[in-house]
């Protein structure tokens, strides 16, 4: 059940927001703030009260869905984690031209996300058990796509064409997508289309995820703690 509290009971006035799925958790005002200082860095800009407990929800919704991965045995592991650190290093090497130093790399993170480099570990690794259990529900409904018949690829290339363009010259189904790769504007458009429907998939997931442990959980939120 979701409400907001009428008024906090003495002591709870650094409390944002009180969680039980499993187990009782809470969310201080000062991570609370912490988060709403790195999104109006990232912002450029002042959040407004309603962005503010936007921002809260979310993580409440990240508790609840930790909770409830818990709950149900799922998480990741170290080289789920090592492989996107890797992802993100092979990324600045392509930027920098060589292979950043542990240094480099960990301040291009902070630069992009806010998070020093341990902290941005523990989003990670929080993030991959979100991401782990929601694939854990939607496996059955992914495995069931259907692969794009010859009429949609078509369809889609027709609305895509004028993007579909190299050296001034119009790339049919047949042609290469790009140099250096083994794979066709017809596969390209076959591939994107598959995604855009696992992507569908596991966006109403997400949302009927937060519904239902919102729904399940009992949730006590400190709004006029809130006001700073």
């Amino acid at each position: 059940m979701l409400f907001a509290s009428p008024a906090f009971p003495a002591g709870n006035s650094e409390i944002a927001a009180i969680i039980n799925l499993t187990r009782r958790e809470t969310i201080t005002v000062q991570q609370v703030r912490a988060e709403v200082e790195r999104l109006e860095i990232g912002f450029g800009r002042t959040l407004t009260q309603t962005e503010r407990t936007e921002a809260l929800d979310v993580m409440i919704n990240e508790i609840l869905a930790l909770q409830a991965a818990e709950r149900d045995r799922i998480t990741t592991s170290d080289t789920e984690i090592d492989q996107y650190i890797q992802q993100l290093r092979d990324q600045l090497t392509q930027i920098i031209g060589r292979v950043p130093t542990e240094q480099e790399l960990s301040r291009a993170i902070q630069d992009q996300t806010g998070y020093d480099y341990s902290l941005f570990i523990d989003r990670v690794r929080k993030q991959m058990i979100i991401h782990n259990y929601i694939l854990s529900r939607t496996a059955r409904l992914i495995s069931s796509i259907r692969i794009p018949t010859e009429d949609e690829i078509r369809e889609r290339y027709n609305q895509t064409r004028s993007q579909l363009v190299r050296d001034g010259s119009q790339l049919s189904l047949d042609d290469i997508i790009q140099p250096g790769y083994d794979i066709t504007v017809r596969d390209y458009i076959r591939e994107f289309i598959f995604q855009e429907r696992q992507q569908e998939i596991y966006n109403q997931a997400s949302i009927d995820l937060v519904a239902e442990l919102r729904a399940a959980s009992t949730i006590e939120i400190f709004e006029q703690n809130l006001n700073w």
